[in-house]
């Protein structure tokens, strides 16, 4: 674990005690590439940079860069009257996809919906689809319409004055009362300026600003551990600087983590009557299944789990708290509540709201440069005292490339 361990010499007791680490310094440009990042998070409640296998509905907005295959599913069904769902209101599209939609899908009026992007003709976009449609794609609201770069697939589509579609190359399984509906617009299919070219810049833009997050809070000094002494009981130890910081720091080796299929017991802090933005940076290379049972459904807007150098990762059981694995290819077997960043997604299960609202304190910025790690807390030697325990712990630049590699 990410934690010395120091005895005490008056009561025998075992502590699990933050060890300092030294700063990582980032420039301004990365720190604001970061903050684009945890923005993107708050928007939207799926985003996959690549291919999309899909199983399940996902209550909030959707972003996939690559192309999007699977079932017939829901997408943007969250009902924007419950403020605790986090989501962030914004213009994106309910849907996009960057490549082809070979699935079934219905795009629905829930989280912001009919607010996506707006068209020439006033109504809002709530699907683009970059390549072709080949699969079934269907519109729950009126007004809205679909875009599609390519070639568009109609069947069961029932547009209308208020329900439309563009599309780029081709249209088929069209009834006569459609065509008034479904328009021809070649310049969606410009190779240099189309709906394709627009999503691939966006997409290339998110896995810019999404790793750079991700590499900023793998940099944030600890100030927080699991105690693990009892697999059945995990739970959370803080420092006591972790409130006035503003946030946790969690540093744990996945293997160790993933070992486990216990209960975790997160007994989330608070800052001023708000849950304590809490980031979990799972630290080493691998293909990791994750089965503890979480028990705190209020982690999901609050919490980051950061994934920044798993090959792949499964989660077995219902997962609380967004997921940020850029470079990773997630599997889900039950539904997981938050924001959800993946390379490639396997979906199993459902993505839940909320969306990720947790505060930023994180991204602090300096002149002339950025800093993406947190203050060392003044009271940890205090703590220390206050446990009667003697010595020291240093920990220097590298130690989680070891923890890593052990």
């Amino acid at each position: 674990m990410k934690f010395g361990t120091l005895l005490s010499a008056t009561a025998g007791i075992a502590l699990l005690v933050v060890a300092p680490a030294a700063a990582t310094s980032f420039t301004a440009a990365q720190v604001q590439q970061a903050s684009a990042g945890l923005q993107a998070m708050r928007e939207l409640n799926l985003i996959v940079l690549g291919n999309l296998t899909s199983g399940a509905e996902v209550e909030g907005k959707a972003f996939v860069g690559g192309s999007m295959s699977g079932n017939s599913e829901n997408f943007g069904i969250g009902s924007s009257a419950h403020s605790s769902q986090g989501f962030a209101a914004n213009g994106r599209a309910t849907l996009t996809v960057g490549g082809n939609l070979a699935s079934g899908v219905h795009v629905n009026d829930g989280i912001n919906g009919g607010t996506g992007t707006q068209i020439s003709s006033g109504l809002a976009s709530m699907a683009d689809i970059g390549g072709n449609v080949t699969g079934e794609i269907g519109l729950n609201v009126s007004p809205a319409t679909i875009r599609v770069g390519g070639s568009f697939n109609g069947q069961n589509f029932n547009p209308g004055a208020n329900r439309t579609a563009t599309y780029g190359t081709t249209a088929s399984n069209l009834q006569a009362q459609d065509l008034p509906y479904v328009v021809h617009d070649a310049s969606l299919a410009n190779p240099q300026t189309g709906l394709a070219a627009t999503i691939s810049a966006q997409t290339g833009a998110l896995t810019g600003d999404l790793i750079q997050l991700s590499a900023i809070l793998s940099s944030l000094s600890a100030n927080a551990a699991f105690d693990t002494s009892n697999h059945n009981n995990i739970f959370v130890s803080y420092d006591p600087g972790a409130v006035a910081t503003g946030y946790a720091v969690i540093d744990v080796n996945a293997s160790d983590l993933m070992g486990y299929s216990g209960t975790l017991n997160f007994n989330q802090l608070s800052s001023g009557g708000h849950p304590l933005t809490t980031i979990v940076n799972v630290i080493g290379s691998g293909n990791y299944v994750f089965a503890l049972n979480v028990n705190n459904p209020a982690l999901d807007q609050n919490v980051i789990w950061n994934f920044g150098s798993a090959n792949s990762l499964t989660t077995q059981t219902e997962f609380y708290g967004s997921v940020l694995a850029p470079t990773v290819t997630l599997h889900n077997a039950n539904a997981i509540n938050g924001s959800v960043v993946a390379q490639t997604f396997f979906q199993g299960g459902e993505v839940h709201l909320g969306t990720f609202a947790g505060g930023s304190h994180f991204l602090v910025t300096q002149s002339g440069g950025g800093t993406g790690a947190a203050p060392e807390p003044a009271s940890w030697a205090l703590m220390l005292l206050g446990f009667g325990a003697t010595g020291s712990i240093i920990r220097d630049r590298n130690r989680k490339e070891r923890l890593a590699a052990a």
